[in-house]
């Protein structure tokens, strides 16, 4: 697809979803196509089927934010259940299995957002602290807090900290440390690696140190 400018694509998301109108007054996709010849005489080949491709543009840029619904309904039966829950405090969000858990990475970041907010403008705009532990619910949260501070104009800086370990040594997308460079400089006042050792239970461990048991350094560690 050919490359237009963020205006361009933003316009379209905008008259398609926010001015299109309703009922008989409902723009179709014709007469939009048109009011965006006017407006961007310099792209003269827009139709209607360009609308579609530069829908889903708007999307990968981040001017389209989805946000799954918190169930009120199962809060209200999770906190039943548990009297100590604070009903304020809980929020379930319903997926169709564990390859759509994305849904509750997508409603933490919204949720961190607003308490790092409310964090700076209580504290004067002091620098709120984020901690990451590991795992891929984590880097999926990192993805959709990144992309929500991209769009945000107000002033917030971010003290990030991280475990340098506890990932899977062959899935090192998902340390925590790496997650640190998703996140925008403009926000990040500091950048902190906590160590950590990796741990497991002793029969692999042992299993997968035993053919290099002579080294020392192996060998300490399993006498642990």
């Amino acid at each position: 697809m050919k490359h237009y400018e963020d205006d361009l694509v933003y316009r379209v998301v905008e008259l398609l979803f926010e001015q299109r109108g309703e009922g008989k007054n409902r723009l179709k996709m014709e007469v939009i196509a048109s009011q965006l010849k006017k407006e961007f005489p310099q792209h003269p080949e827009l139709a209607r089927e360009s609308l579609y491709p530069l829908g889903e543009e708007a999307v990968r840029r981040g001017f389209v934010r989805f946000t799954p619904p918190v169930i009120k309904a199962l809060r209200q039966k999770l906190v039943a259940k548990f009297p100590g829950l604070a009903r304020t405090k809980v929020n379930v969000v319903e997926t169709t299995g564990p390859a759509d858990n994305a849904r509750v990475a997508a409603v933490a970041a919204d949720k961190a957002l607003k308490a790092l907010l409310r964090f700076a403008k209580a504290k004067g705009g002091e620098p709120g602290g984020l901690g990451l532990g590991a795992g891929r619910a984590t880097l999926q949260f990192c993805h959709f807090l990144s992309a929500r501070l991209k769009l945000l104009d107000e002033d917030l800086k971010l003290r990030l900290v991280a475990i340098t370990a506890g990932c899977p040594v062959r899935l090192l997308e998902y340390a925590p440390i790496s997650f640190l460079n998703l996140f925008p400089e403009r926000f990040v006042e500091s950048k902190l690696g906590l160590f950590a050792e990796t741990l497991g239970s002793r029969r692999p461990v042992q299993s997968l140190v035993r053919p290099y048991r002579h080294q020392a350094g192996l060998r300490r560690q399993e006498g642990h």
